[in-house]
């Protein structure tokens, strides 16, 4: 089974701190308040004289540096949020690929069962960034919830590629091969349901936490501060576990479906023997 075309794309984090200085850079070069501070000065110094152009772009100059200086942590944020909503769309955009390709080869239950993942990826990824109090936790559970992703991409895939060899299972006359097969999907679609409802639970704890967090009064905020962080550090435990566990069924299924091959082709070989004699 080829899986290097799936989900190949990298997780959003750690993100590129020469992108963000590039894109930090950008904005600053494409501004109109850069632009029109260089092109009114080269104007107004040119009905004086040449040296008053120097003059004006240096005063210039020493200005917009001051002023962007002053702007640069509002500018490193709009830059890291630029990477983070980019990095999200292209693990968006491949996940539909995915469940489109899986619809189009007749698979639609596990089209929509991948659909339904992605919608949750969307929503607490929105939670993560659109509430403040949850950002200082952003990078670790979102770096979670996309090693989650993927590795689901991989299961349901894996259970899709593994029909294809049904045929020779239901005709090898070797019920041991039924059983592992029967027993690998058993376990796929058991990890899908469990990661599914470990997202749905981190999605419904971020709610819960963040709406608390905005609605309480500071005092009754540190109070409850130490609630909160405990809270979030159980629902990074668990998506870490959740996360450790699919990657070690998906490896061990990896495993059992390249020794599937290998026990195909032996029975093949006996076949063809038999048939000699």
């Amino acid at each position: 089974m080829n899986r290097s075309t799936l989900f190949s794309l990298a997780p959003t984090f750690p993100l590129d701190d020469v992108e963000i200085k590039r894109l930090g850079r950008d904005k600053i070069l494409s501004s109109p308040i850069t632009w029109s501070a260089v092109v009114g000065s080269v104007i107004l110094g040119a009905f004086i004289s040449p040296w008053a152009i120097a003059t004006f772009l240096g005063v210039s100059v020493f200005g917009l540096n001051k002023y962007w200086k002053n702007k640069k942590p509002e500018i490193t944020a709009e830059s890291i949020m630029k990477l983070i909503s980019d990095s999200n769309s292209k693990q968006d955009e491949e996940m539909l690929r995915i469940i489109r390709v899986l619809d189009r080869s007749g698979y639609h239950q596990y089209a929509i069962s991948l659909s339904r993942f992605l919608s949750l990826k969307q929503k607490i990824e929105k939670s993560l960034h659109s509430i403040a109090y949850l950002k200082p936790y952003a990078e670790e559970i979102e770096n979670l919830v996309d090693g989650i992703c993927i590795e689901v991409c991989k299961e349901i895939t894996a259970a899709k590629e593994s029909t294809k060899g049904l045929g020779d299972i239901l005709t090898s006359r070797d019920e041991s091969q039924l059983d592992r097969f029967a027993e690998n999907r058993r376990e796929i679609h058991a990890s899908i349901l469990h990661a599914y409802t470990s997202l749905y639970h981190t999605y419904s704890g971020l709610n819960r936490v963040g709406k608390s967090a905005q609605q309480n009064s500071s005092s009754q905020q540190k109070i409850r501060k130490s609630e909160h962080m405990k809270h979030m550090k159980q629902m990074i435990e668990d998506l870490r576990d959740e996360a450790d566990f699919l990657s070690r069924l998906s490896t061990r299924i990896d495993e059992s479906l390249v020794s599937s091959e290998g026990d195909e082709f032996l029975t093949d070989e006996r076949h063809v023997e038999s048939h000699l004699k």
